[in-house]
């Protein structure tokens, strides 16, 4: 059961042993005056005039030199009505009390304690509160209650292990610490998430190397020599458990959040698994050991894809099925398309040439070779400075022609000028008409254009 980020405390009662727990908690409940419901959820009796409950109330640690105040969870007691416990972890020295009664204008919250509540490593504290009528001080206040405990430091237990994908052997079980994983063929992983138990504890994985499973618990592929051996796999693997709610990611503020280790698992390979638990004082240390085995694929389709993560009985271009491992391998002849055992190549990709001993080299004449590709490069950056070369020409020539013909335009729109030349390089023998008054262009400026303008 996921445990709740509200919490409800019972009467103020300090103790160091767990010996007095049934008595003290009973002694709560018959404290305990009954309402007429005792549900506690934001949206119950919010009614105006129905009687008062708590909506909500929370359990955290004070806060420490970070300014955060850590929430501590808590799990309901299914047999007394309005209890509930939570177990603060080992560094946890006190907790704070914080609720909400409804309905708001009618109720209020009440506590036995106004300040945070000490409890020492190994003990508990049993806390009553009270949802009060303000309309009836004299009324009948309903009571919550809760047992708080603090962990010692010395724990090393998880409260719980999930491999994702997988059938655990036995069930899951804090106080068991050997079992049995079934991976499917499909998983190139363990990926184990689990809960610590304290905060403080430490947790890290070791892991022993993989081999070929054992006799019965798979199959190994039977090579060109008819050299290995067939099992039948475990029953009910290509069906993978889906996680409960109590694996998924929490939502919302709570005491501990899950841890997620992966193990890479060979097809057809075995893997001794440890999860290593230092407790919090680091005093003590224990693990959880697991027998990790994934089967081979199955005959029908032989050999595991890495990059699509299936079964296939045809491997991608550029690899190969190898029966030694019971995967799609990389050709190992670089420009492989289809090689036998990964040396010899039977065909080679685009822009390569297959060689007499069986190796593929980059063609200088194939399409798509390096040589070719490096060629067509540089002829297109040479074809594209040309083409920039002959443009920026062209837009010059034509400015060129452009001023010039503006110039001839220009002067020839008075007529002097023009006519002069006309005069000076037109045939002697035209008519009196067509020539100019003066022979030369000296006579021109120097006869009629003289006045004012200084000696010549």
């Amino acid at each position: 059961m996921r445990p709740y980020t509200h919490l409800l405390l019972a009467n103020h009662v300090s103790v160091s042993t767990w010996s007095l727990f049934p008595l003290l908690l009973v002694f709560g409940w018959w404290r305990t005056v009954e309402a007429a419901d005792p549900a506690l959820t934001p949206g119950d009796n919010v009614v105006v005039g129905s009687p008062c409950s708590l909506a909500a109330l929370f359990l955290r640690a004070p806060a420490g030199t970070d300014g955060n105040a850590e929430p501590i969870d808590i799990e309901v007691l299914p047999s007394f009505p309005r209890s509930y416990k939570a177990a603060m972890d080992y560094a946890m020295a006190a907790f704070d009390v914080e609720a909400v009664a409804v309905p708001r204008n009618d109720c209020s919250f009440r506590q036995t304690s106004n300040s945070a509540i000490l409890v020492e490593p190994g003990g508990f504290r049993i806390e009553q509160v009270f949802a009060d009528s303000a309309k009836d001080p004299s009324g009948v206040a309903v009571s919550y209650s809760l047992n708080v405990s603090r962990l010692t430091g010395n724990e090393t237990i998880l409260h719980w292990v999930h491999i994702e994908g997988s059938f655990l052997l036995p069930d899951w079980d804090s106080r068991s610490s050997v079992y049995t994983v079934y991976l499917t063929a499909e998983q190139d992983y363990a990926k184990f998430t689990f809960q610590r138990g304290d905060n403080g504890q430490s947790v890290w994985v070791d892991a022993a190397q993989e081999g070929p499973m054992h006799a019965g618990t798979g199959r190994r592929l039977a090579s060109e020599h008819g050299e290995g051996r067939r099992h039948a796999a475990p029953r009910g693997l290509q069906s993978a458990a889906f996680p409960s709610a109590e694996y998924l990611p929490p939502v919302g503020e709570v005491q501990r959040t899950p841890t997620t280790v992966i193990v890479p698992v060979d097809v057809g390979n075995e893997r001794l698994v440890d999860l290593v638990v230092k407790s919090a004082n680091g005093k003590k240390s224990g693990k959880y050991r697991f027998f990790v085995s994934r089967p081979y694929c199955p005959e029908d389709r032989r050999f595991f894809d890495p990059k699509a993560k299936v079964c296939t009985e045809t491997c991608d271009e550029g690899y190969f099925g190898n029966t030694a491992t019971g995967r799609c391998s990389r050709c190992l002849n670089r420009g492989c398309s289809i090689c036998d055992k990964g040396l010899g190549c039977q065909m080679c990709l685009q822009g390569f040439e297959l060689q007499s001993d069986g190796f593929c080299k980059s063609g200088a004449g194939s399409p798509g070779s390096l040589e070719s590709m490096e060629k067509a490069e540089v002829h297109a950056a040479v074809n594209y400075g040309r083409s920039h070369v002959g443009l920026v020409l062209a837009m010059m020539s034509a400015g060129s022609i452009g001023l010039c013909l503006f110039l001839v335009v220009h002067c020839c729109g008075g007529g002097g000028a023009c006519d002069l030349l006309s005069g000076k390089l037109g045939d002697e023998d035209d008519d009196d008409d067509f020539r100019t008054p003066y022979s030369t262009a000296r006579e021109y400026y120097g006869t009629s254009h003289r006045e004012g303008l200084g000696p010549y």
